[in-house]
């Protein structure tokens, strides 16, 4: 079969200037890739060059080390702002002393508390990285119910904003019929 096919390359002259032409193409399309392939490499080569430059010409700076220092206050001054509990059974009992201690301040009438199950290392790991929750840091919920009287309502939102601990609401709800009455939820995160 090979001596077949070299027989009719030597006898028809169209069939050789096919192979070269075939031949000449297939150099000519792989010289074009490595053409595209160096030209790709080198706008990827001068890119990272950039970076590296842009980079070093960061790290230099000095104020890197004041950042870095700034934000570890920062981060201490927070982390100063969390509540502190051994168990997250003493934490609810923290904030709910908390909770009623201020209610009492305020002078609200007809307080109800309400804790919700607190997230945090007790549940399993899947459920505190949904919350967003470091380890170690618990979640305490409670649910306010009371009568919503303006003065007594400014004077537990002050109460709330100016604790040194964090306390976020999360809701609120206010309705006037049949009687004024307003729900609230508060959220306590705690440090182990």
């Amino acid at each position: 079969m090979f001596d077949q096919l070299l027989s009719r390359l030597r006898e028809n002259p169209r069939l050789r200037w096919g192979l070269w032409s075939i031949a000449a193409i297939l150099w000519l399309y792989g010289i074009l890739l490595m053409r595209d392939a160096l030209q790709e490499n080198t706008v990827q080569y001068e890119s990272a060059l950039k970076r590296a430059v842009a980079l070093r010409a960061k790290g230099g700076e000095k104020a890197w080390l004041e950042r870095a220092e700034q934000a570890r206050l920062l981060r201490v001054e927070q982390d100063g702002r969390l509540w502190r509990a051994a168990t997250p059974g003493l934490a609810q009992a923290a904030f709910q002393d908390w909770l009623n201690q201020s209610l009492l301040q305020a002078a609200i009438a007809r307080p109800a508390i309400t804790l919700a199950e607190s997230g945090g290392e007790e549940k399993e790991a899947g459920d505190t990285a949904a919350a967003g929750l470091p380890e170690g840091i618990w979640q305490v919920k409670a649910k306010l119910e009371f009568d919503f009287e303006p003065q007594t309502f400014l004077a537990l939102t002050r109460r709330l904003a100016e604790t040194p601990r964090k306390v976020a609401v999360e809701s609120l709800s206010i309705r006037l019929e049949p009687t004024p009455r307003a729900e609230a939820t508060l959220v306590a995160y705690f440090h182990k």
